[in-house]
């Protein structure tokens, strides 16, 4: 994660590249962006984690346990807190002070080095039921006015994030329709009237393709 960045100046460790969790490259790839606009007052998120996020391992729960729940088989979990075939969990790593998990804290705390010490995030991850991709429900209150057209005309701008219109023949994306693609994509993209400046959007992105190429760019 990013707090090992120390170690881009130790020369015992020259072959190792410090990147933050796949859910914070995610994030700050799309609200990095908007932050020419107006600073970032606080984020709240939920995160929906694909099984990858847990490797293999994970990857060969889910598989195995959709497999023994269409056979009425008893079913095993040892990578996941509890069955994850046709569930939703929400807790991703162990849980620590005041009921967070290190997912949790850790996301908070590098969204504010990626983004900046003044931006509060309130995070809570899920692991869902997906084999590949990332889904991440975001609502974000800036200091400056912004507000969803902003925000959408500013993510057209970037090569790396796609904007798919509800008017668009795919109204919104799911993790199974990018496993294997690049982009982050960006759907649901609207004003939050509870707050002065607000949006709220829904994102996914192939985490275990995204960080990867993130890590090649930094070699």
């Amino acid at each position: 994660d990013c707090t090992g960045a120390s170690f881009l100046n130790d020369k015992q460790h020259d072959n190792l590249i410090a990147m933050p969790s796949p859910r914070s490259l995610i994030l700050s790839s799309v609200l990095k962006p908007l932050m020419r606009r107006g600073d970032i007052k606080r984020i709240c998120v939920t995160t929906m984690e694909a099984a990858s996020g847990e490797g293999k391992d994970g990857m060969d729960e889910l598989f195995n346990q959709c497999r023994k729940f269409f056979v009425s088989d008893g079913m095993d979990n040892n990578v996941f807190a509890k069955q994850i075939a046709f569930n939703v969990i929400p807790q991703v790593e162990d849980f620590g002070e005041g009921g967070h998990t290190h997912a949790e804290k850790q996301t908070a705390d590098e969204m504010k080095i990626l983004l900046g010490d003044d931006v509060s995030t309130s995070v809570t991850c899920m692991s869902v039921p997906v084999f590949m991709g990332h889904g991440f429900s975001v609502n974000v209150g800036f200091n400056a006015e912004i507000d969803a057209k902003t925000a959408r005309n500013i993510w057209t701008e970037r090569d790396n994030i796609l904007v798919i219109d509800r008017e668009s023949e795919m109204k919104f994306v799911t993790p199974i329709e990018i496993a294997g693609e690049d982009s982050v994509f960006i759907s649901r993209v609207r004003d939050d009237k509870t707050l002065d400046h607000g949006i709220s959007f829904w994102c996914v992105a192939d985490n275990i393709r995204y960080v990867a190429l993130q890590a090649i760019s930094n070699i």
